[in-house]
């Protein structure tokens, strides 16, 4: 992430280099368990399976199989009394 500023109610955070240093995948999953604690103060373990690498914006704007691209987001406040945390 890069240039964060603010633009009255907006933060805007510009990506410069998306997947430079993790080749871009979709067909390799990478798989871990990690060990979670539920609300009632027990243990469990929880299976995450997500695809190497990112293909963002790429997958949002109907190219699944897309390369990952630079690019700039805005978040804006809910109401303009919010602080942003």
């Amino acid at each position: 992430m890069t240039g964060p500023t603010f633009v009255g109610d907006t933060l805007i955070i510009s990506v410069q280099h998306p997947c430079e240093n993790v080749p871009f995948n979709s067909q390799q999953l990478l798989n871990r368990e990690i060990e979670m604690l539920n609300l009632d103060g027990t243990l469990f373990n929880q299976k995450r399976s997500v695809p190497r690498g990112s293909n963002w914006p790429s997958n949002i704007e109907g190219n699944p199989q897309g390369a990952p691209r630079p690019a700039v987001i805005g978040i804006v406040r809910k109401q303009p009394s919010d602080r942003f945390v």
